[in-house]
């Protein structure tokens, strides 16, 4: 019996650790979203400049483009889910919707943590704490992870390092001057494959 009205505090440090692992796979995957969408605008404006010899009149706006795109999609994914904090009870809720735990078992028992209570109310709350120890003992655990998602984003991270690897292996003069004009945008560097024509007076 006593073993049994312990339960609801044992559970609410259970809630927090699920919490704990829920928000930081929502800033691992904000993180390998952020370095996707970074990866992938930089691969395309580099390749841009490569084939088409950009002029600067085009290369400076490109390139400004790019430095908001990779800022503002740095806040928007890491910073976002970095400044992302959830209650205890909100994880809770979203674990019962998530996994179909049905009357509010799992809020009830993080609430009557933190709440007094009198004796009458022991086997009350004794009951509801077995029924969501059950509840939770059903809940995949490796779920809280987003394994799917997490493979698909670690598998576009790999993908687009081996493109750059690529680029940076059969082509490093093409990739350095290509990172070189864009961060130089009023220099007139020209490109990689550039001609180079030298004039000399007739004798």
């Amino acid at each position: 019996m006593n073993t049994t009205y312990t339960e609801p505090l044992d559970f609410g440090r259970v809630v927090e650790r699920a919490n704990g692992t829920i928000h930081r796979t929502e800033v691992m995957l904000g993180a390998l979203t952020w370095f996707a969408i970074t990866a992938t605008t930089w691969l395309g404006l580099f390749a841009l400049d490569n084939l088409l010899d950009l002029p600067t009149a085009l290369r400076f706006p490109f390139s400004i483009t790019g430095l908001i795109i990779t800022v503002a999609a740095f806040f928007k994914c890491v910073v976002g889910a970095l400044r992302t904090h959830r209650s205890n009870e909100q994880v809770a809720l979203m674990l019962e919707k998530k996994f179909g735990i049905e009357g509010n078992v799992l809020i009830n028992t993080v609430q009557f943590e933190e709440m007094g209570y009198s004796d009458k109310q022991k086997d009350f709350i004794a009951a509801t704490a077995s029924e969501a120890t059950t509840g939770w003992s059903h809940v995949p655990l490796s779920e809280l992870w987003q394994p799917v998602r997490m493979a698909k984003w670690w598998a576009v991270f790999a993908v687009l390092m081996v493109l750059w690897i690529g680029y940076y292996v059969m082509e490093p003069g093409y990739l350095k001057n290509a990172f070189s004009r864009y961060a130089f945008s009023f220099s007139d560097t020209p490109p990689a494959a550039a001609a180079s024509l030298i004039m000399s007076p007739a004798e």
